[in-house]
């Protein structure tokens, strides 16, 4: 049995890369319920303690979770039946993290910090563990938090 590949990225290495805000986006396809979070990508300092991740849920949804300092800072969820291609972007912030699911705007979290000093970008996981469980066509970091309009005109499917 081949293991899942995981990419980490310096966020060093990403111009433009600011803490403050940013846009993580996945085009992927996830085939196999399980009962743990499986990330498509994420940036943390490389603990769960501090990361914005997005997920297929431990519920099986599309979503996006935020830890600063070791506690729940956000979470969306939305709905996405398997197995299906879907494109999801969250955008994170101070006090304002927001996502979109295949064009569809997701809830709006308008409290919560910003992860103490990300350190790195994974790929095809939110950590070194829970690895995505099916296909990502494309990924993308973008060094600023998009507008929800902007979130829904790059998830349309």
């Amino acid at each position: 049995t081949r293991a899942a590949d995981v990419l980490s990225v310096p966020l060093a290495n990403i111009t433009g890369f600011t803490a403050a805000g940013y846009t993580l986006f996945a085009d992927g396809r996830h085939d196999v319920n399980t009962s743990i979070n499986r990330g498509a990508c994420a940036v943390s300092d490389n603990t769960a303690n501090n990361i914005v991740a997005l997920r297929k849920s431990a519920a099986n949804a599309v979503g996006m979770a935020c830890n600063s300092g070791g506690v729940s800072q956000a979470a969306i969820t939305m709905s996405d039946p398997l197995p299906n291609r879907f494109k999801a972007a969250t955008s994170a912030a101070e006090n304002s993290f927001r996502m979109a699911l295949s064009g569809v705007a997701g809830a709006v979290d308008t409290s919560g910090s910003m992860p103490v000093s990300p350190t790195i970008m994974y790929i095809g996981s939110q950590s070194t563990v829970e690895q995505f469980n099916g296909f990502i066509f494309r990924v993308g970091l973008i060094p600023q938090a998009l507008t929800q309009a902007q979130l829904n005109a790059l998830t349309v499917v």
